[in-house]
Formats: structure tokens, C-alpha cells, sequence
């Protein structure tokens, strides 16, 4: 097993269910059948992002990333945006409803005009807004089908996984000094920059 991931053993279980009891009924957790490395995965992955943009100028938002005419602004748009467009899916899976909006492109050229804090709100706000959707779904909804249009064989647990990657790919690609050691090996099977641009060509 990779270093990034933690294993959840029996003592870990017992503190996390301790936890919960201090925490009280309101608070949300994920389901316990949900896929917990990818989920670890993926929230590593996004703390580290907002760290690496956290040490980035204002100025320094808007240079050039490591993938060709992107700059780092258009590449914070898409990771944003790509956050947002899979809480929507996860939210519609929950309502059982069907909305085609969640499937329209953004804009990251007029996205990365926004200003600097503009930006940064960005991010840290639809990491947050995704988050939520994964706690948020119950048990059987981890094995429910993506929204066809969207890796139709894929199931909802399989989301994590793919939300880890375009934030691990994507902060070695934001150039504010994540190198290839620093990725999860699960990250390192093929080139990081030709591997974003692929997953945003799909």
C-alpha cells in the first residue's frame, strides 16, 4: 500500500467511533461502506493542492502552469470547476433527478480573469461543496451507476478515485513546487502533464 494512504485498523475504528459519539448527530460522516483510501486519497490530495496555492503570489496566480497555454488561474478554474460539476452529479444521484446543466463546460477563460481571492474562494469553496456530497450519500448510493454521459460504467465509489487524480495531476501541474516525488505512485504511471490534458479532453 502506498505511504499516502493510512490503513484503518480496529484501534482506528474505535477512536473514529468515539469521535462521532463526542461529535452528535448533526455532524456528517462518510457512509461506512464508502470507498475510505480514494476518499483519504483525494483530501490529501486537496489539502496539498491548497497549500501549494496557498504559497503562490497574487501576481504569481495568473503565470503559466506546467501544461502548454494553460496559466495557473485557467488550471485552478478546471480543478474547481471539475469539483462543482461532481457534486452536482453526486447531488442529482441523491435526488434521483435528471438536470443536463451539470454537464455543460465552464468557462476558464472568463474563470481565469477572476481575481486573485475570487480564485482562491473558488477552490477552497466547491472542495468544500463536494466534500459534503460524499458524506452525504447514504450506503447504497456508493454502488449506484454515474450519470450516463459521464464513464457510464463506472459506479459512484469510483468518484473519490477520479477526483483524487485531477487534484494530484493537477497541483504538480500548478508549478508552485509539488515535484513528481511528491505524487502518490498511484499518480506516476504515465506523464502527469499529458495525463491531465488527456482527462480533460475526455
Amino acid at each position: 500500500m502506498d505511504p499516502i494512504i493510512s490503513e484503518i485498523n480496529a484501534a482506528d475504528q474505535t477512536i473514529r467511533a468515539a469521535f462521532m459519539k463526542r461529535q452528535g448527530k448533526g455532524a456528517r460522516y462518510d457512509a461506512h461502506n464508502a470507498p475510505t483510501e480514494e476518499l483519504l486519497l483525494a483530501r490529501r490530495g486537496a489539502a496539498y493542492f491548497a497549500r501549494q496555492l496557498n504559497e503562490l503570489t497574487n501576481s504569481e496566480l495568473y503565470g503559466e502552469s506546467r501544461i502548454p497555454g494553460w496559466t495557473r488561474a485557467e488550471l485552478i478554474s478546471d480543478i474547481s470547476y471539475s469539483a462543482r460539476s461532481m457534486a452536482n452529479i453526486l447531488a442529482q444521484v441523491r435526488s434521483i433527478t435528471s438536470n443536463k446543466d451539470i454537464f455543460q463546460e465552464p468557462n476558464l477563460k472568463l474563470a481565469s480573469t477572476l481575481p486573485a481571492q475570487a480564485l482562491r474562494y473558488l477552490f477552497t469553496h466547491t472542495d468544500i461543496h463536494l466534500n459534503v456530497e460524499f458524506r452525504d450519500l447514504k450506503a447504497e448510493d456508493w454502488d449506484l451507476p454515474l450519470p450516463s454521459g459521464l464513464h457510464p460504467k463506472l459506479k459512484i465509489r469510483n468518484a473519490p478515485y477520479l477526483r483524487a487524480e485531477t487534484i494530484w495531476l493537477g497541483t504538480y501541474n500548478l508549478s508552485a513546487g509539488c515535484k513528481l516525488r511528491h505524487l502518490p505512485t498511484q499518480m506516476l504511471l504515465t506523464n502527469p502533464t499529458a495525463q491531465y490534458i488527456k482527462n480533460f479532453n475526455q
